[in-house]
């Protein structure tokens, strides 16, 4: 898939990434620009967990409503976000 392989070439080159994202709860199209911290599986579909810029905060958005995905020329360093390890944790505390 195209998204997912770009999706693991901006991890691996720590660049923002911009797409158009298709919530659940919306058929509405919002233009993200966000910090990929990384991917995991779960519930039958791939999900990134990023940094996004337009809500300025982690987000989880699944990859199959992603959509016009590119990778911009904007770095940023990993180290400034928590772990995807990390987030997950929280999350699961949180919902505990």
């Amino acid at each position: 898939d195209q998204v997912l392989n770009l999706i693991k070439e901006s991890l691996s080159r720590n660049v923002q990434i911009e797409f158009d994202y298709t919530a659940n709860s919306s058929t509405e199209i919002l233009k993200r620009n966000a910090d990929p911290l990384g991917l995991c599986f779960y519930n039958l579909h791939w999900h990134l967990i990023a940094f996004c810029h337009l809500r300025n905060d982690y987000r989880d958005f699944r990859v199959d409503r992603i959509s016009h995905l590119k990778l911009t020329a904007v770095r940023f360093k990993p180290s400034q976000y928590s772990t995807l390890k990390e987030y997950v944790n929280n999350l699961v505390r949180t919902t505990e």
